[in-house]
C-alpha cells in the first residue's frame, strides 16, 4: 500500500509528500524486523528531505535511523544519527525531538557500555518526555 501511494505521489510530482511517505514505509520494514530495508528506505527519505530542506522531517528520520542502528547493535551510527538529529531539534526548538534524540543517545551510550553517560542523558531526557507525553494524551 505504501509503495503504491509513493509511486502515485512521485508521478504527480509531490516531492514533499513523497519525502514524508517514504520514511513511513521504513517504519513498516523496521517493525517487521527487516533492518536492511528499513535503513535503506529511511536513507532514501532522508536524502529527499535534505534536498527539500525539510528540517523537521529530517530530524524525525534521523531518529528512526538511530533506532534501526541500535537494533543492529551499531551504537556508533546510532550516536551519530541521534547527535545530528539533536542539533536540528535544538535549532527548531522542538522539545519532543530534543528529548527523543537525547534518549536515543542514552541508549547508544548504554549499548557501548558507558553507564555514566547513559545515566546522565536519561536524566536529561526522561522528565521532558514525561511532560510531553502528558500533553499528547
Amino acid at each position: 500500500m505504501h509503495e503504491e501511494s509513493i509511486a502515485l505521489l512521485q508521478e504527480s510530482g509531490e516531492k514533499v509528500a513523497v519525502a514524508i511517505c517514504i520514511p513511513n514505509l521504513g517504519v513498516t520494514y523496521h517493525y517487521k524486523g527487516d533492518f536492511a530495508k528499513a535503513r535503506a528506505t529511511f536513507e532514501q527519505g532522508l536524502s529527499l528531505q535534505r534536498e527539500l530542506g525539510e528540517r523537521n522531517s529530517t530530524s524525525s528520520t534521523l531518529n528512526s535511523l538511530g533506532a534501526v542502528a541500535l537494533d543492529q547493535d551499531d551504537h556508533e551510527t546510532a550516536r551519530l544519527r541521534h547527535q545530528e538529529g539533536l542539533e536540528i531539534s535544538r535549532e527548531l526548538e522542538d522539545k519532543y525531538g530534543i528529548a527523543s534524540h537525547t534518549y536515543g543517545l542514552a541508549c547508544a551510550a548504554l549499548q557501548r557500555g558507558d553507564l555514566e553517560e547513559s545515566w546522565s542523558l536519561l536524566q536529561q531526557s526522561l522528565p521532558a518526555m514525561a511532560v510531553l507525553e502528558k500533553r499528547h494524551w
